[in-house]
């Protein structure tokens, strides 16, 4: 009702949806959605994935210009490797590393302990990935565990040989 309204007296509503979270349902607001869209009533946004440059801007952001953590040109690169600028996983890393005490600030300025020290999932993200995991089938959750294995770069031809798919 609220989107059809006369536009006499402007209304913005924001919400916020991770198409991801819903795999698989059917759900009456993509409807919805699509409708207020197709009459010019609504407009999505899409994070993109965080450029080096975007990371440099959130790091000064976050710690400020003058007291970005130091090293950060190596956290950078971690965060880069990492989440493959996602901002979703580059902001919980960043909350992370500063609940764990690896980015702390040391008199003005904030300081990186060890860029290498935080190679793992954020916990606060490992429902949402667990929920991803569990909506794939068998055949494609056992490549993906494979694949964690071999590493992050590998041929079709290491999955191949570590599965039997005959290729």
């Amino acid at each position: 009702y609220l989107a059809h309204r006369p536009a006499a007296s402007p209304l913005l509503i924001m919400a916020s949806l991770r198409p991801d979270a819903v795999l698989g349902e059917s759900l009456p607001l993509d409807t919805w959605i699509a409708d207020l869209e197709r009459r010019g009533l609504c407009r999505i946004l899409s994070p993109s994935v965080l450029s080096e440059e975007d990371l440099r801007n959130l790091l000064r952001a976050r710690f400020g210009e003058e007291s970005a953590p130091a090293a950060s040109e190596a956290l950078v690169d971690s965060l880069r490797r990492l989440g493959g600028g996602n901002p979703l996983f580059t902001v919980s890393v960043l909350d992370e590393l500063v609940e764990r005490g690896l980015i702390a600030r040391d008199g003005d300025a904030w300081r990186l302990a060890d860029p290498g020290s935080f190679a793992s999932v954020p916990a606060r993200l490992e429902p949402l990935l667990e929920r991803q995991l569990a909506s794939l089938d068998a055949e494609t959750r056992s490549l993906l565990e494979v694949a964690s294995v071999i590493g992050q770069d590998f041929s079709v031809m290491e999955l191949d040989a570590s599965l039997d798919l005959g290729l």
